[in-house]
């Protein structure tokens, strides 16, 4: 017999499920920000030097 039994590891399986659709959504938003953010200030530069 193990210590183990499949009612300790489905809270477990459900806290992941859970978690990983979120870091995946954080983890899109944060490299969404930083490429429209970079954009952004390239676009920003180019305009104040044409000015």
């Amino acid at each position: 017999m193990s210590m183990f039994t499949a009612d300790m590891f489905d809270p477990v399986v459900t806290a992941i499920t859970a978690v990983v659709p979120i870091g995946i959504g954080v983890g899109a938003s944060i490299l969404a920000v930083t490429w429209v953010g970079k954009k952004g200030f390239t676009f920003i530069k180019s305009m104040m030097n044409k000015g």
